[in-house]
């Protein structure tokens, strides 16, 4: 391509660029090359990376900074200032006076000062950070008028000079806070320059400043740490006598380990001024002091002007620090041996405050005398300041438990005479209580117990709380109409039996739908009563004074009436009829004491001896099977509407029948044992047996049934001895068996006590050993053994041997081996098993 085909890359630029108000030359723009895009996209991509990573880190150091500062909380921060100040005093005991009468170091704890100073320091370095961290990520301070704003104008001169210092400090640094300021200070490393540095490097010239310099910094080094631990320490708020008194001990221990430490450092100081002054006297004398260094004195002249061990104040007094040097301790480097014997010394003159030093003429060593006896004084004022403020506060607190304790005890007495005038206690009753209270302090002794019935109880003597026990149980019992015609000492004997019980609020006492346990009586509280069938029996089955559509029950209400009928109904039973169920919910809306009469108490006592009897065992005669003759049962049945069945192969079925007379109370019971396929085997009765029921004489002849065959079943069973199936038309019966048989219970009564289980729960008293016995010494004799229940027709043979029994009256018969079945006991086998015997 031409020259003059050359694309022109220059830009004319507009007239408001090239003509502008300051007159620039026209803008030359340089022609884009492909390799100026990519180094400016490479540029772009740095500055991009180079922020990221800035922001990164920044955002990573803050996040640790703040976690850190989270976790040195206050209390932290209180433990790491104790432990700084008690460490910085360490610093003094590095220098020591060697033998050849120089200043040396203690190496070792030199190291060791400096590692845990630094630690120390890295700390608040890290709490510093994290305070100015929270001041940044916070809403900022709140704008409030000052002192200076509300006081004073600006004409006031220097008020308003340093009031204008303070706003400027706080616009250019406003995370500066005095917290902030004090941590800063108390991080400065003083000890760590003067000790280590300048101190053990000293000379002869200007000694004297030098050490006054180095004692001034050392001693303002502890007006920061002592606000860093009364700042932590207001920050925790610390309670109670022990914390507050062990602090205050660890603040006298502190004040005489610093002081101890400076007595041990100004003792090297005097010692060391002791050679100065000699080496001024001494003509041509030049001295460094420290070991290694170029001296012109020797230690001959050093201990004739400077004596210790013979002390000569004339020309020189040690004054206090002698002890310390005479001990051999200020040139030792057992620094546990010269830490005790200094903190000994600072602890005896800090207790005496100071009253048994003897000082020297020299100015530093007297203010240093005064500074232990003030502050001793301050320690001891401020230990007595918190005696006696601890001191006020528990004889304002004694006096105010007091005053507190009287109210509480006359509100107490109200309460009992207002609890014995609610229940309607008889005059001699009350005055008697009363009299009982005032002689042994009860309601001060009790104070802190609820005015109740047990209350009483416990506070009352043993003839009082009988009485009052008695007052109770018969007023609740006579509210009964059931029991309204029981005499007087009927209600006694029925009262006896009568417990205390009390539920919490919420408790509940009763389930709709659950059997009832025990009738109650309430006492006192509230009882929330939720219908669940028909209201109108409300005030026949609960005693409830108030309104049919009422649900709560108080105090002088009663419910589970019900089971006063139940237990008269089945008194003297062996087995009961089902226990009645609550048709209510009844739950406790505060807190409720109850008077209890328990179900198995009113069944199994003579409790029931005294209430109006029933027809208690009418449920019994339905079972019963009428005394008739044999020749009436065998007519009675003549085309069975269920057949009787033959037992599996192997297997031998024992029928088993009881007759009971109502008014003799005597039972015949018999038990029939046949094949599988319905040959007769045996049979047996027994006759004459005084029984309480039938259900009970139903038991007994299965019990007999069950030991006849352990002595036939080996015989006739064959290869498959001990299987044997017990047959009866008691249903009940033979469901409680069969129960109790799945079950596998070695001891029943365990089981049968639980009055959640049925029909278990209606088995009496009378008929458990029985049970008892079935189960733990005759069934455990067989291989196999179930219990069936068979229609009554089905059972005509052991009825018509149970029958016989009752008409012979013998005690006992049995059939069985080569004596075939008798002659009256055919038509009933062959009604069961035709094709054998036609």
């Amino acid at each position: 391509m031409d020259i003059e085909e050359v694309p022109d890359f220059s830009v004319t630029t507009p007239d408001y660029i090239s003509q502008g108000s300051l007159g620039q030359n026209p803008i030359s723009v340089t022609p884009v090359t492909p390799m100026r895009k990519a180094w400016s996209k490479v540029t772009l991509i740095w500055d991009i990376y180079s922020a990221g990573t800035t922001i990164m880190v920044k955002i990573i150091f803050s996040r640790v900074i703040r976690s850190i500062h989270e976790i040195l909380s206050w209390k932290w921060i209180f433990v790491v200032s104790c432990i700084a100040v008690s460490l910085d005093p360490l610093f003094l005991y590095i220098p020591i006076i060697e033998g050849n009468k120089c200043l040396g170091t203690d190496r070792n704890l030199r190291i060791v000062t400096l590692v845990l100073r630094s630690l120390i320091d890295i700390t608040f370095i890290t709490h510093i950070i994290g305070l100015i961290s929270d001041w940044k990520y916070s809403d900022g301070p709140q704008r409030h008028v000052s002192y200076f704003d509300s006081h004073f104008e600006p004409a006031s001169g220097l008020l308003w000079k340093l009031k204008f210092l303070k706003q400027a400090i706080a616009k250019r640094m406003p995370w500066l806070s005095g917290t902030v300021m004090i941590h800063f200070l108390a991080i400065l490393p003083i000890p760590q320059v003067a000790i280590v540095y300048v101190f053990a490097r000293i000379g002869s010239s200007e000694f004297f400043l030098k050490t006054a310099i180095i004692n001034l910094f050392l001693v303002f080094q502890y007006f920061p740490r002592v606000c860093q631990i009364y700042l932590s320490s207001k920050k925790l708020n610390m309670t109670g006598t022990w914390v507050k008194g062990g602090f205050n001990l660890f603040l006298y221990i502190l004040a005489s380990h610093v002081i101890a430490a400076y007595w041990y450092f100004f003792a090297i100081q005097r010692e060391i001024s002791c050679w100065h002054q000699a080496c001024e006297k001494s003509a041509g004398c030049l001295a460094t002091y420290v070991c290694g260094g170029s001296t012109s004195m020797n230690i001959t002249f050093q201990n004739e002007l400077c004596p210790i061990f013979s002390p000569n104040t004339t020309l020189f007094d040690f004054g206090i620090f002698l002890d310390i040097l005479q001990s051999g301790n200020a040139g030792s480097v057992n620094f546990l041996t010269k830490f005790c014997y200094s903190l000994w010394w600072g602890l005896k003159n800090l207790s005496s405050f100071g009253t048994n030093l003897e000082t020297s003429s020299y100015w530093w060593e007297n203010c240093f005398a005064i500074l232990i006896c003030v502050v001793g004084l301050v320690l001891f004022l401020h230990l007595v300041g918190n005696v006696q403020t601890y001191m006020q506060f528990q004889t304002t607190k004694s006096a105010s438990i007091a005053d507190s304790r009287r109210t509480r005890i006359k509100a107490k007495y109200r309460d009992i005479n207002k609890w014995m005038s609610k229940h309607g206690l008889p005059a001699d009753m009350k005055t008697a209580i009363r009299k009982d209270i005032k002689e042994w302090n009860i309601a001060g002794r009790y104070i802190d117990h609820d005015v109740d019935v047990r209350f009483v109880n416990n506070i009352c003597g043993g003839n009082i709380v009988l009485v009052l026990s008695e007052f109770f149980r018969l007023n609740a019992l006579k509210k009964v109409p059931m029991l309204q015609n029981v005499p007087e000492f009927g209600l006694i004997l029925i009262s006896q039996y009568l417990y205390l019980e009390t539920y919490d609020e919420n408790a509940v006492v009763a389930r709709a739908g659950k059997p009832i346990d025990s009738m109650f009586f309430i006492i006192d509280g509230v009882i929330d009563w939720t219908d669940e069938t028909n209201m109108d029996t409300d005030a026949e089955t609960t005693g409830s004074s108030s309104s049919s559509n009422s649900s709560k029950l108080k105090n002088g209400d009663y419910f589970g009436q019900e089971l006063l009928s139940w237990a008269a109904f089945n008194y003297g039973s062996s087995y009961f009829s089902p226990v009645p169920t609550s048709t209510r919910d009844a739950k406790c809306r505060t807190k409720v004491e109850v008077l209890q009469l328990s179900r198995g108490t009113l069944v199994n006592t003579e409790v029931c001896d005294y209430m109006p009897q029933s027809d208690s065992l009418a449920h019994l005669e339905e079972l019963a099977v009428p005394h008739n003759h044999i020749d009436q049962i065998i007519d009675e049945y003549p085309v069975p509407k269920v057949k009787w069945k033959c037992p599996y192969r192997g297997w031998l079925k024992v029928n088993c029948s009881a007759v009971w007379e109502r008014e003799s109370r005597v039972a015949g019971m018999a038990w029939v044992c046949r094949k599988d396929e319905g040959a007769f085997v045996a049979a047996g009765s027994l006759g004459g047996i005084r029984c309480m029921d039938r259900f009970f004489a139903e038991a007994l002849s299965i019990a007999k049934a069950i030991e006849f065959c352990t002595t036939i079943i080996s015989d006739v069973s064959g290869d498959n001895v001990g299987r044997i199936i017990v047959e009866s038309d008691n249903q009940d019966l033979m469901d409680c068996l069969l129960q109790l048989h799945d079950e596998d219970l070695v001891v029943p009564k365990t089981y049968l006590n639980n009055s959640s289980l049925e029909p278990n729960n209606r088995i009496g008293e009378n008929l458990r050993p029985i049970l008892g016995d079935i189960f733990i010494r005759l069934a455990p004799g067989f291989k196999a053994i179930t219990y069936v229940h068979c229609d009554s027709q089905c059972n005509a043979a052991a009825h018509c041997v149970a029958s016989h029994a009752m008409d012979d009256a013998t005690d006992s018969s049995s059939w069985y081996g080569p004596d075939p079945a008798p002659r009256w006991l055919i038509p009933a086998l062959t009604k069961d098993s035709p094709h054998l015997y036609t």
